[in-house]
């Protein structure tokens, strides 16, 4: 009797790992028609939201315009002194 519910139980085992065949490969299915997103139009950004999380666009646009602010003034700085029109050539050799 032991014996035959320890095959039993690994046999269930076996089963539960082996690899099952993609009979669901492509069908999946689209749950949801009809999305009730909003859409901000901020300055740089277009937001779009949810009706129940309109208490946080006010954050959220103000940080992305702050973030764009400040990529904006690193990557006009940096552009204007560490960009080249001249490509750096690669070393030949590595050496630690």
């Amino acid at each position: 009797m032991r014996r035959a519910a320890l095959a039993a139980i690994l046999a269930l085992v076996a089963l539960a790992f082996a690899p099952q065949p993609a009979r669901a490969f492509g069908k999946n299915k689209i749950a949801y028609r009809h999305f009730d997103w909003h859409t901000y139009r901020a300055p740089h950004f277009d937001v779009f939201y949810y009706p129940e999380e309109e208490a946080l666009l006010d954050e959220i646009v103000s940080y992305s315009e702050s973030q764009y602010l400040r990529l904006s003034q690193t990557l006009d700085s940096r552009s204007s002194t560490a960009w080249s029109s001249r490509p750096t050539p690669l070393p030949t050799s590595c050496t630690p």
